[in-house]
């Protein structure tokens, strides 16, 4: 019993003992033994990607069926609370004005720097009285 012809002889049997099944009820069996082993191949696939031993999501179909045995829920009621698109609206636009208003002060600070490094003089000066510059930003 090697591998190989171990699950030919299986499809064989699975094959024959399909066909010889003629009543609804051995027909109810057989699909509820499928309907088992596909469960718990999608089981397995989900367990395997949950614990990172599989790169890929279980496919659509793997998932329908966990969600039809009741293994997963998909239920977006039970979930309380959402993302409140105001709040997330008006909490960029707060960043965004607080970002704009650096970029302006580093400016402003810069251009000071700047010109201290180009005329020392002149800055020195004017920080001994005062600039227009200096008194708006108070």
């Amino acid at each position: 019993m090697d591998g190989a012809g171990f699950f030919d002889d299986v499809k064989d049997a699975y094959g024959t003992v399909k066909k010889g099944v003629k009543s609804k009820t051995g027909q109810k069996v057989i699909g509820m033994v499928n309907s088992n082993a596909e469960v718990n191949k999608a089981k397995k696939q989900l367990k395997d990607y949950m614990e990172g031993k599989r790169k890929t999501k279980p496919g659509k179909a793997a998932m329908a069926i966990l969600e039809k045995n009741g293994v997963i829920s998909k239920i977006e009621d039970e979930m309380s609370g959402g993302v409140n698109r105001l709040k997330k609206a008006r909490r960029w636009k707060n960043f965004s004005k607080e970002v704009v208003n650096d970029g302006i002060d580093l400016g402003s600070r810069g251009y000071t720097e700047f010109q201290k490094a180009v005329n020392p003089v002149g800055s020195a000066v004017k920080g001994w009285f005062g600039s227009a510059h200096d008194s708006d930003s108070e």
